[in-house]
């Protein structure tokens, strides 16, 4: 029986450290996986990144290693620019 796993965390490398491998497992598996970020996580940046800039490196990071295990991901808040 395939399934899907959804890893919900507040910033998107989180989600990829505390549950890729479970979600890499679904997938492997014939199932499906989904990360879940609250933020793009633009506010922990560091001080030579602009807060912008950052939150598109921590999207783009996340939305390329989503992509290399075969799963989804979906950002609940994107700053407007």
């Amino acid at each position: 029986m395939s399934s899907k796993v959804m890893a919900i965390a507040a910033h998107p490398g989180d989600a990829l450290f505390t549950m890729g491998a479970p979600v890499a497992k679904s997938v492997h598996d014939g199932g499906a996986g989904v990360f879940v970020s609250l933020t793009v996580g633009e506010k922990g940046n560091p001080e030579s990144i602009p807060s912008d800039k950052y939150g598109d490196m921590q999207r783009d990071a996340t939305e390329k290693a989503a992509k290399v295990l075969g799963a989804e991901v979906e950002f609940a808040w994107v700053p407007r620019r």
